[in-house]
């Protein structure tokens, strides 16, 4: 993944604050096993925590399996990922929580949360038949 954003960015994600996490992932539909080398397509719903407040929230799923080089092991990182963002649904079932008023820039589509010393956000909704490989 964090090859993935470095191509596209030139930067570094840096997700070691443990400022959000998951607590729980649920398949809403599709299989919840599958053979390791293949690929399948699920609806996710997940409980996520924040510890802190965020500003435009993004959420990456590695769609493609890593395949590590010599100088390189797996970790977190894989060829493709897809993105979501928190919209107008989670808002509307969080209205204190989830806001599009950017406190920087003003409104803009990406949804902020404000989390104080910790919120969980729950059903959020990842985008719909996303496809995830079969690592381990």
């Amino acid at each position: 993944m964090q090859a993935v954003y470095g191509a596209f960015n030139n930067n570094n994600l840096g997700c070691t604050a443990k400022e959000v996490y998951a607590n729980s992932a649920t398949v809403m539909q599709g299989p919840t096993s599958c053979e390791r080398g293949g690929y399948i397509y699920v609806n996710i719903s997940a409980s996520i925590h924040f510890n802190t407040d965020l500003y435009d929230v993004g959420m990456y799923t590695a769609t493609s399996a890593c395949t590590p080089s010599a100088s390189a092991s797996c970790g977190l990182e894989a060829a493709t990922c897809a993105v979501d963002v928190l919209g107008p649904d989670d808002s509307a079932n969080a209205p204190n929580n989830v806001l599009q008023n950017d406190v920087k820039q003003g409104d803009d589509i990406c949804y902020d949360v404000l989390a104080g010393s910790g919120y969980d956000l729950e059903l959020f909704e990842f985008q719909k038949n996303l496809k995830i490989p079969c690592d381990e």
